[in-house]
């Protein structure tokens, strides 16, 4: 039997437990996709289509976006991976491979420790364990601060326009997300035209400022026999290739593709480099029982 998870500190558990809303589709080995802020598990449709080809796929919407509840409270990257674990705990997952994307990815991180026993692989696609820059503090080394990322400033910028104008400050995120010249996909206009839920959307941005994870990173170096995988692309103008570059050297055996041309949603833009090395990925996992 796999061992239970570890208890979640006063405050996490203070913080009622929510049932996300999951799409399913597919047979085999359990996949699970989380997607990015702002978003819902249609922004990881194309590669729930290619995967359900041989696998079981669980495509999940996080706490206040698609169509999982809005409580008003939880959104700190902790609970949002305990509610991730719910998901795999309910459905009694064995041998699965989580996939994260941007704030998924963090997600997807955060709970890979407290997951092990469940997962065979994790895949994280444009990630990063600190989307906010940091200087070391006085007497520590530079190594300490971390110059992977944007200011602060600028994401309460952005929360600070999204209580202006939701939708149009949403577009322009998500029409940054991409590099010049490269595929804006068909399915954009589907991801802008589904429901945004305020005050999640701000409260994730300030989760998004305030996680640190690189000591959750660095912990999975001990967590013996889960593959990892980082994707990301070269020309991703939100989260620098460099911060999933730190995280390959920081998780021993950790694969890492870098796809030239691309930015910060390779899925979408193509859905043809990435699923293809998710599938293979994927026939590298130990077979399952």
């Amino acid at each position: 039997m796999p061992s239970a998870a570890p208890d979640p500190s006063p405050a996490l558990a203070a913080i009622p437990p929510i049932d996300l809303h999951v799409e399913e589709r597919g047979a085999g080995r359990p996949v699970v996709l989380v997607h990015g802020w702002s978003f819902s598990s249609a922004a990881m449709a194309p590669l729930a289509e290619a995967l359900a080809t041989s696998s079981r796929v669980l495509s999940i919407d996080l706490r206040g976006h698609g169509r999982s509840p809005a409580p008003s409270t939880g959104y700190d990257v902790q609970t949002a991976a305990q509610d991730v674990a719910r998901v795999l705990d309910r459905a009694g997952l064995e041998g699965a491979l989580l996939v994260g994307w941007s704030w998924g990815a963090e997600v997807a991180l955060a709970a890979a420790a407290q997951l092990r026993s469940r997962l065979a692989g994790l895949a994280l696609l444009s990630a990063t364990p600190r989307f906010c820059t940091a200087a070391a503090a006085p007497g520590q080394a530079d190594e300490d601060g971390w110059p992977h990322g944007t200011p602060e400033a600028n994401v309460r910028a952005l929360s600070r326009r999204l209580a202006r104008d939701p939708a149009g400050t949403r577009r322009l995120f998500a029409e940054g997300m991409f590099a010049a010249g490269e595929p804006r996909p068909a399915a954009l206009e589907a991801l802008l035209a589904g429901p945004l839920e305020l005050h999640a959307a701000r409260a994730t941005l300030d989760a998004l400022a305030a996680a640190d994870l690189r000591a959750d990173a660095q912990r999975l170096a001990g967590l013996s026999g889960l593959a990892v995988l980082l994707v990301h692309g070269e020309s991703d103008p939100v989260v620098p290739p460099a911060a999933s570059a730190w995280l390959a050297r920081a998780i021993p055996g950790a694969r890492r593709h870098e796809l030239a041309g691309l930015g910060h949603a390779p899925h979408l833009s193509r859905p043809d480099l990435v699923a293809p090395l998710l599938q293979s990925f994927l026939a590298s996992l130990p077979r399952l029982a």
